[in-house]
Protein backbone atom coordinates (compact mmCIF):
# COMPACT_ATOMS: atom_id res chain seq x y z
CA UNK A 1 0.00 0.00 0.00
CA UNK A 2 1.21 3.08 -1.15
CA UNK A 3 1.81 6.10 1.26
CA UNK A 4 -0.88 7.98 -0.25
CA UNK A 5 -3.50 5.32 0.38
CA UNK A 6 -2.10 4.74 3.95
CA UNK A 7 -2.09 8.60 4.94
CA UNK A 8 -5.48 8.68 7.41
CA UNK A 9 -7.54 11.92 6.91
CA UNK A 10 -6.86 14.24 10.09
CA UNK A 11 -8.72 17.02 8.75
CA UNK A 12 -12.55 17.81 9.38
CA UNK A 13 -12.15 19.10 5.78
CA UNK A 14 -10.63 16.67 3.84
CA UNK A 15 -12.86 16.08 1.19
CA UNK A 16 -12.82 12.22 -0.14
CA UNK A 17 -16.04 9.78 -1.71
CA UNK A 18 -15.78 7.82 1.31
CA UNK A 19 -18.77 7.80 3.64
CA UNK A 20 -17.41 9.80 6.66
CA UNK A 21 -18.15 8.09 10.07
CA UNK A 22 -20.10 10.22 12.64
CA UNK A 23 -17.81 8.71 15.53
CA UNK A 24 -14.58 10.11 13.94
CA UNK A 25 -16.34 13.49 13.06
CA UNK A 26 -17.83 13.87 16.75
CA UNK A 27 -14.41 12.56 18.34
CA UNK A 28 -12.64 15.51 15.90
CA UNK A 29 -15.15 18.12 16.71
CA UNK A 30 -14.93 17.77 20.59
CA UNK A 31 -10.73 18.29 19.77
CA UNK A 32 -12.07 21.64 17.62
CA UNK A 33 -14.02 22.79 20.67
CA UNK A 34 -10.99 23.30 22.33
CA UNK A 35 -8.69 24.48 19.45
CA UNK A 36 -11.03 27.84 18.88
CA UNK A 37 -10.96 29.30 22.79
CA UNK A 38 -9.82 33.13 22.26
CA UNK A 39 -6.50 32.16 23.73
CA UNK A 40 -5.63 28.99 20.97
CA UNK A 41 -3.11 29.52 18.61
CA UNK A 42 -5.21 27.04 16.31
CA UNK A 43 -8.15 29.27 16.21
CA UNK A 44 -7.04 31.26 12.87
CA UNK A 45 -5.70 28.30 11.13
CA UNK A 46 -9.01 26.65 11.51
CA UNK A 47 -10.66 29.64 10.54
CA UNK A 48 -8.74 30.19 7.36
CA UNK A 49 -9.43 26.46 6.25
CA UNK A 50 -13.65 26.97 6.63
CA UNK A 51 -14.13 25.62 9.55
CA UNK A 52 -17.19 27.92 10.45
CA UNK A 53 -18.59 26.44 6.98
CA UNK A 54 -18.15 23.29 8.12
CA UNK A 55 -19.87 23.31 11.40
CA UNK A 56 -22.92 24.99 9.75
CA UNK A 57 -23.35 21.72 7.80
CA UNK A 58 -23.48 19.96 10.66
CA UNK A 59 -25.74 22.53 12.56
CA UNK A 60 -28.18 22.62 9.71
CA UNK A 61 -27.96 18.93 7.61
CA UNK A 62 -29.99 19.00 4.60
CA UNK A 63 -31.73 16.45 4.55
CA UNK A 64 -29.81 13.92 2.40
CA UNK A 65 -27.27 14.68 5.00
CA UNK A 66 -29.30 12.80 7.90
CA UNK A 67 -29.07 9.31 7.27
CA UNK A 68 -26.70 9.18 10.72
CA UNK A 69 -28.75 7.82 13.77
CA UNK A 70 -30.36 10.20 15.95
CA UNK A 71 -27.29 10.18 18.19
CA UNK A 72 -24.72 10.66 16.23
CA UNK A 73 -26.64 13.82 14.04
CA UNK A 74 -27.03 14.93 17.45
CA UNK A 75 -23.98 14.35 18.91
CA UNK A 76 -22.49 16.45 15.47
CA UNK A 77 -24.89 19.24 16.21
CA UNK A 78 -23.98 19.30 19.58
CA UNK A 79 -20.19 19.18 19.61
CA UNK A 80 -20.60 21.78 16.83
CA UNK A 81 -22.77 24.31 18.57
CA UNK A 82 -20.09 24.29 21.42
CA UNK A 83 -17.45 24.93 19.00
CA UNK A 84 -19.11 27.74 17.51
CA UNK A 85 -19.67 29.11 21.44
CA UNK A 86 -16.26 28.85 21.46
CA UNK A 87 -15.15 30.35 18.43
CA UNK A 88 -17.28 33.84 19.10
CA UNK A 89 -15.93 34.12 22.58
CA UNK A 90 -14.74 37.36 23.39
CA UNK A 91 -14.04 37.39 19.25
CA UNK A 92 -14.06 40.82 16.78
CA UNK A 93 -17.45 41.68 15.29
CA UNK A 94 -16.13 40.51 12.24
CA UNK A 95 -15.77 37.42 12.97
CA UNK A 96 -19.08 36.91 14.76
CA UNK A 97 -20.90 38.77 12.07
CA UNK A 98 -19.33 35.92 9.51
CA UNK A 99 -20.56 33.30 12.03
CA UNK A 100 -24.09 34.91 11.44
CA UNK A 101 -23.62 34.87 7.84
CA UNK A 102 -22.72 31.72 7.28
CA UNK A 103 -25.00 29.51 10.19
CA UNK A 104 -28.17 31.69 8.10
CA UNK A 105 -29.06 33.39 11.45
CA UNK A 106 -29.42 36.49 9.59
CA UNK A 107 -33.06 38.07 8.84
CA UNK A 108 -35.38 36.80 6.66
CA UNK A 109 -33.38 33.40 7.01
CA UNK A 110 -34.40 33.28 11.07
CA UNK A 111 -36.01 30.03 10.63
CA UNK A 112 -32.33 28.12 11.07
CA UNK A 113 -31.75 29.81 14.71
CA UNK A 114 -35.65 29.22 15.49
CA UNK A 115 -35.30 25.44 14.74
CA UNK A 116 -32.23 25.56 16.98
CA UNK A 117 -34.21 27.49 20.37
CA UNK A 118 -37.42 25.05 19.44
CA UNK A 119 -35.26 21.73 19.76
CA UNK A 120 -36.48 19.02 22.30
CA UNK A 121 -32.87 18.57 22.99
CA UNK A 122 -31.67 20.51 26.09
CA UNK A 123 -28.10 20.19 25.46
CA UNK A 124 -28.44 21.76 21.60
CA UNK A 125 -30.85 24.55 23.15
CA UNK A 126 -27.77 25.37 26.03
CA UNK A 127 -25.63 25.23 23.67
CA UNK A 128 -27.94 27.76 21.23
CA UNK A 129 -28.26 30.16 24.25
CA UNK A 130 -24.89 30.45 25.03
CA UNK A 131 -23.99 31.02 21.31
CA UNK A 132 -26.42 34.58 21.55
CA UNK A 133 -24.62 35.05 24.93
CA UNK A 134 -21.35 34.95 23.51
CA UNK A 135 -22.45 36.96 20.48
CA UNK A 136 -23.82 39.53 22.57
CA UNK A 137 -21.07 40.21 25.18
CA UNK A 138 -20.52 43.09 24.35
CA UNK A 139 -22.21 46.53 22.96
CA UNK A 140 -21.56 45.86 20.14
CA UNK A 141 -22.66 42.65 20.11
CA UNK A 142 -25.97 43.34 21.48
CA UNK A 143 -26.32 46.01 18.36
CA UNK A 144 -25.62 42.72 16.32
CA UNK A 145 -28.16 40.41 17.58
CA UNK A 146 -30.78 42.85 17.78
CA UNK A 147 -30.21 43.81 14.77
CA UNK A 148 -29.12 41.21 12.60
CA UNK A 149 -31.60 38.17 14.41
Amino acid sequence: MGWSNARPRTALGDQSNEEEDPRVLAAALRAVCNAVCEFSPLKPLYIDQGLVSRLAEFIHPSVSELDYDGDSEDSLRFNSLWAIKNLVRKSILSMKQEVIRVLEWRKPLIVNIISLLSSPSPKILEQTLNILRNLSEDEDGIHLVINEL
